[in-house]
């Protein structure tokens, strides 16, 4: 379960840091999204199910809160992109916290 769940990070993490990144920010988001997928799924190994709602709420707040340090001027120069951006950011924590409830399971 942890290999196919390093692979499809592996496979999220690249393809978000092509949507993502502009030039040669690309290797930079690509280590950040990976590092952000092992931290919530090495952190959930650690405890127990009913304390799965507080990592995915974290994990929620978490992207969102790096989407808007992230996207900051880009939310002055193209709202539309960064509205795309957020609600990226929203579908990929519910895809973690599936995955995750799916691991538990």
């Amino acid at each position: 379960v942890l290999s196919l769940y390093l692979i499809l990070s592996l496979i999220l993490s690249l393809i978000l840091s092509w949507v993502l990144s502009f030039d040669l920010i690309f290797l930079f988001y690509f280590i950040l999204f990976f590092i952000y997928f092992l931290f919530i799924y090495f952190f959930f190994l650690m405890l127990s199910l009913y304390l799965f709602y507080i990592v995915y709420l974290f994990s929620l707040i978490l992207s969102v809160y790096c989407l808007f340090i992230v996207f900051d001027d880009v939310l002055y120069n193209c709202p539309d992109l960064f509205i795309l951006s957020l609600i990226l950011s929203v579908i990929l924590s519910l895809f973690i916290g599936l995955a995750l409830l799916y691991l538990v399971y």
